[in-house]
């Protein structure tokens, strides 16, 4: 490494999900190649500060600015085929078990007893054994409460999945940020997350959404509170007064900043 070169690391994730034995070298000469950080998440900078004490930008995870513009809850429903009258929970992303879509659909089997007209969406390809989640839906009687998309979806799928339905489900079981944050923000969808420190400060910050314990009951009670119409109307309204935060633009500048 050139010292005279001032090298700065874009960090998305620094301890991976799925551990390899050679992980802690990698980061370790990785890090060592770096003069700063710059991260996407408070999550991410703290365990950064664990292993090197170097500048770090705590940023943040911006909006895509190139992403499909949203469309009516009507017009992206008839463009999947979906009930118009019914409410739509949305699971979006690669399936892993680190993203605990388990505990989800424990919690809609919980919540969908007292709201019967409510539907799962699960839309995302499979990283882990498919057949091990449709045994866990069938065991629950779910069959026809839950809807499966599980391939790749492009950007203007994407956008009907996210402007068809009523919130986003992110009940992780650990997370240094989501990409499926600042998506549900550009379609102004209510956002439910499991109380981790890489998902939270959005929701907080913004109240844009509900903050769960990582069980199916703390989840099927977050359900029943996102889901009421009021709390709906607050959440989305909240997500629009807030989404110019998390521009591209802003970001940039506290890079330049922080490089500065």
């Amino acid at each position: 490494v050139n010292l005279n070169i001032k090298c700065i690391g874009m960090v998305d994730n620094w301890i991976p999900h799925e551990n390899r034995i050679s992980d802690k070298f990698l980061n370790n000469y990785f890090g060592n190649s770096c003069s700063s950080f710059v991260t996407l998440s408070k999550s991410v900078a703290n365990e950064i500060k664990l292993n090197f004490n170097k500048p770090i930008l705590k940023g943040f995870h911006p909006i895509n600015e190139f992403l499909p513009v949203p469309i009516s809850k009507i017009e992206a429903r008839k463009n999947l085929n979906l009930s118009s009258s019914a409410s739509y929970i949305l699971f979006f992303g690669l399936i892993r078990k680190y993203k605990g879509l388990d505990l989800l659909i424990d919690a809609f089997s919980i919540y969908q007893k007292k709201n019967q007209n409510t539907y799962l969406l699960i839309v995302g390809e499979f990283y882990e054994n498919k057949n091990k989640y449709l045994r866990h839906i069938d065991n629950l009687d779910l069959k026809n409460k839950v809807v499966l998309y599980p391939e790749f979806i492009n950007s203007n799928q994407t956008r009907n999945f996210f402007c068809a339905s009523d919130c986003v489900a992110q009940t992780y079981r650990s997370a240094s940020q989501s990409g499926v944050t600042p998506l549900s923000y550009h379609y102004g969808l209510p956002i439910l997350v499991s109380n981790l420190n890489g998902l939270i400060k959005p929701i907080k910050n913004d109240d844009s959404g509900i903050i769960t314990e990582l069980n199916s009951t703390s989840i099927a009670k977050g359900l029943n509170e996102i889901l009421q119409p009021k709390a709906l109307m607050k959440f989305r309204k909240n997500i629009q007064s807030s989404r110019s935060n998390y521009s591209w633009k802003k970001f940039n500048q506290r890079m330049i900043h922080f490089i500065e």
